[in-house]
């Protein structure tokens, strides 16, 4: 997945080489990060406020927030009063 093939011409001779693309890896993990970021958005946002019902909301963010309906309701319950 993260493998480079260079054809390198030695004498004449052409050797197939293969190499790590670390462009192609960076990238990936930067977007990983990013999207587990959004998909945790509600959850940091409950614990960033210190909601009373920050792991409730986690709960949902993790076994719901596949379902874009799911994650909409976490991220509006975070935005409840925090009481």
């Amino acid at each position: 997945m993260f493998e480079r093939e260079k054809i390198i011409v030695v004498d004449g001779v052409e050797i197939l080489s293969y190499g790590i693309d670390y462009e192609f890896m960076t990238i990936f993990i930067i977007s990983c990060v990013v999207a587990f970021g959004i998909y945790f958005l509600p959850s940091l946002i409950a614990f960033g406020r210190n909601h009373r019902d920050k792991i409730i909301i986690l709960l949902i963010d993790v076994f719901f927030g596949w379902s874009i309906v799911g994650w909409f309701i976490a991220l509006g319950w975070s935005f409840t009063k925090k009481d």
